[in-house]
């Protein structure tokens, strides 16, 4: 089986060109077994997804957890992967204890900004105690003219369409997806990123580091109602761009790849700078 591989450039999606003649799904699968082997070895990034799609000669092949493209030749810098940045709103503070999604929200950003978006009320036959609907604002009269949850959730899954996710307080939000999707029979993406987390370290002089509060910290423009799902996704992203630029200023990055701020996330609250200078001297050696 050949392919011409490009040695990927970024953390989010590879564009492969393969031989014309490479059809059906074994040989697909074959394929993809090898891509995420030459991933593993080549890259030290194990995407965990692989979606096929077809165009022409050409094969998009989507892998959660890398991100990059190649179309005749490599390139170097532009092309700046996509992210999903997602928010739930819910009956209660926790899935494991039977609380249910009353809306998700998911916005697509890039280099530019946001660039896509998906939102929509979800009806899980649970019923929105009367403090959370004044939190809200999402009535149990707006529930019941909801789509049924699962049909919203593969929607959600196709929109999402393997790219890393980023909450703020991913725990919460991940937890509700995780759950939601057990309940289709389908698998919850594994790629998160936490904006509440990078925060922390990015900005530890903060008074809280509560998505509002940060809003209003850095002078970002209310964009919609808090606790609606949207517009907490739409700050969300807001946010995340002004963190990464903030990172690309302060310590002179060409962009700021997702494997960095996932590290960010992970590092002492304290230890912002020695993460970024381990992330260049990796990068510079590799």
């Amino acid at each position: 089986m050949q392919a011409t591989l490009h040695r990927p450039v970024g953390y989010c999606q590879i564009l492969l060109r393969l031989r014309a003649d490479l059809a059906g799904d074994e040989q697909e699968q074959l394929f993809a077994a090898e891509f995420l082997a030459w991933c593993e070895s080549g890259c030290g990034f194990v995407p965990v997804r692989v979606v096929v799609r077809h165009r022409d000669d050409q094969r998009s092949v989507s892998i959660t957890g890398l991100s990059g493209y190649s179309r005749g030749q490599a390139r170097r810098g532009g092309g700046m992967r996509e992210r999903v940045i997602i928010d739930f709103e819910t009956t209660g503070l926790s899935a494991m204890m039977g609380d249910r999604a009353t809306e998700v929200a998911a916005v697509v950003i890039d280099e530019t900004g946001i660039i896509d978006r998906f939102q929509s009320l979800m009806n899980g036959g649970r019923r929105i105690p009367p403090c959370v609907q004044q939190l809200t604002g999402i009535s149990n009269a707006m529930i019941s003219r909801a789509p049924k949850t699962e049909v919203v959730m593969r929607e959600l899954l196709d929109f999402v369409a393997g790219r890393p996710l980023v909450a703020h307080n991913a725990a919460f939000d991940h937890g509700f997806l995780g759950a939601e999707l057990d309940r289709i029979g389908a698998a919850c993406p594994s790629v998160w990123l936490c904006s509440l987390k990078v925060a922390r370290r990015v900005y530890p002089e903060a008074p809280n580091h509560r998505l509002q509060t940060l809003i209003r910290h850095l002078c970002i423009e209310t964009v919609g109602q808090y606790h609606r799902a949207l517009a907490d996704a739409e700050m969300t992203a807001l946010l995340w761009l002004r963190m990464e630029q903030k990172l690309q200023h302060d310590f002179a990055l060409p962009e700021v790849p997702l494997e960095l701020m996932r590290r960010i996330q992970a590092a002492p609250c304290k230890g912002l700078g020695q993460c970024v200078g381990s992330f260049k001297r990796s990068v510079s050696s590799a």
